[in-house]
């Protein structure tokens, strides 16, 4: 027989007006908006517990989703701090490298002296972030700009400056990295 196991519903976001936000207003874009919504309120509703990253968010789910506040545990998105921090000696050498790789296979002219770095994923304030960087970067030439995460799919169609750079997503070694060697780490 089949035994129905407890769920916990780990609740990053309101799914539901994020992706009413960002999907198109079209019938593929409803649909998948309804969907989303089906998902989000089943989890919501069959979950034993739900957590969620801030109070707003539970608040809006156990509203929209017709479940008592008593089942949500907020734990609010955090961050893991390096136990030893590069000295600028080392963040300099570090940084030498990225602009190094960047001057082999970048467009060429006078090459970038510093960096900085951005994360995000594809979140309607990571997106107006970017464009704000694509906005910009043409007027900071010697600053690169590596952008990493899903956000980056969001500008495929769009011609940004040659220092800012998409790399997708990327590991978390690869960020521990880009953040040791960066001069700023930018963030909405």
């Amino acid at each position: 027989a089949d035994i129905a196991l407890p769920s916990v519903y780990d609740a990053f976001n309101l799914e539901a007006l994020l992706k009413a936000a960002a999907l198109p207003a079209t019938v593929a874009g409803r649909a998948l908006l309804a969907q989303v919504v089906a998902v989000e309120g089943a989890a919501v509703r069959e979950a034993a517990a739900i957590t969620a990253c801030s109070e707003p968010d539970a608040e809006g789910l156990a509203q929209r989703y017709g479940r008592d506040l008593d089942a949500f545990t907020v734990i609010p998105n955090g961050t893991i701090v390096p136990a030893t921090v590069p000295t600028p000696a080392e963040r300099a050498a570090l940084r030498e490298r990225w602009l190094a790789r960047y001057r082999l296979l970048g467009p060429g002219g006078r090459p970038p002296t510093h960096l900085a770095v951005f994360f995000g994923s594809w979140h309607p304030p990571n997106l107006d972030a970017v464009a704000l960087l694509a906005d910009v970067a043409a007027a900071l030439p010697r600053l690169l700009i590596i952008s990493a995460g899903s956000h980056g799919l969001a500008f495929t169609e769009r011609v940004v400056p040659p220092n800012l750079v998409f790399a997708g997503m990327v590991s978390d070694r690869a960020k521990a990295k880009l953040l040791a060697a960066a001069d700023v780490a930018l963030n909405p």
